[in-house]
């Protein structure tokens, strides 16, 4: 919650590194924290830190189970279909990889989407 952008940026390196060099403990210890982080960062103002949420996501989501990823796919998928339409395509990108990530986590769960 730094008011810099680049404070917000590198946290979210750390996240998605972490979440790769330290997985699946990060994800099975801390989801219920990192989740919510992560998707209300994916609003930020700033289409650089905007992106590097949805790169953060996905390097968590690939290990996160699909119990704790279920209950935010409807915000994710709501904040990720908009963010295919931004005239940003780094922003495009990280969401459309978002999306194929949540499909690939949640497989038959994703149907309705």
């Amino acid at each position: 919650r730094d008011g810099h952008p680049r404070v917000r940026f590198a946290a979210l390196h750390a996240i998605g590194q972490t979440s790769t060099d330290q997985s699946p403990y990060l994800q099975e210890t801390h989801h219920r924290l990192v989740l919510p982080a992560l998707i209300r960062l994916m609003d930020d103002p700033v289409a650089r830190v905007s992106s590097h949420a949805c790169a953060a996501f996905v390097n968590f989501a690939e290990e996160t189970e699909i119990d704790a990823l279920l209950p935010h796919i409807p915000s994710l998928m709501e904040k990720l279909t908009q963010k295919m339409v931004l005239p940003e395509r780094v922003i495009r990108e990280q969401a459309i990889t978002a999306i194929a990530v949540i499909a690939g986590v949640v497989e038959a769960e994703f149907v309705p989407y």
